[in-house]
């Protein structure tokens, strides 16, 4: 009876492999979409075969599994993604989710392959501001002070206060999409 139930495990395990390997590329193609970085596309294929093959008998194989693997993949990449952006510095982190990342959503605009390459610019583009433009912003992003804050510790209005951080935030986009420009074309030749 154990050797049914083995043999039975073993077909299973064989149909989620050739189900895997007949969707390799969407699945690919998937992790390319969702991964935090290039580097990790192909770690999260394998993860995701592995949470496949693991689950084999749980899955109907006389249906389109696509919609299935989709989702195992996204979830795999949303772990990944998770432990990267928590070994990523707070500054940044901020500076990505307050003033990046909004811009990127409203306007639906892909600036570069992935994450990564726009945070790394983000990093670089930071690096490159005046020290006191530099201190404004750590003060308003990572030292969770208010504009209020801001006009007390600096003796200008906050209006003039708002206007200027509009002004380094469009700043900091366009220095991304220079500096992603600059790499692509680096990367190209």
């Amino acid at each position: 009876m154990s050797n049914t139930t083995d043999d039975q495990e073993d077909g299973k395990r064989e149909q989620a492999i050739d189900a895997f390997l007949t969707n390799y590329h969407y699945v690919e193609n998937v992790a390319y979409q969702t991964a935090p970085c290039s580097s990790l596309q192909h770690d999260i294929v394998h993860d995701t075969f592995i949470e496949f093959v693991k689950k084999s008998n749980q899955w109907d194989y006389s249906r389109n599994i696509k919609p299935l693997l989709r989702k195992i993949t996204e979830i795999v990449a949303l772990r990944y993604r998770y432990k990267w952006f928590r070994n990523l510095p707070e500054s940044v982190r901020q500076i990505y989710e307050n003033a990046v990342l909004p811009y990127l959503e409203s306007e639906n605009q892909k600036m570069g392959d992935n994450e990564n390459d726009r945070l790394s610019a983000l990093d670089s583009c930071l690096k490159k501001l005046p020290p006191h433009i530099r201190q404004l912003v750590e003060a308003y992003y990572f030292g969770d002070q208010s504009f209020a804050d801001l006009e007390k510790s600096t003796g200008q209005k906050e209006s003039t206060i708002r206007k200027t951080m509009c002004r380094i935030r469009n700043a900091l986009r366009e220095c991304i999409v220079r500096f992603q420009s600059i790499q692509t074309w680096e990367d190209e030749t």
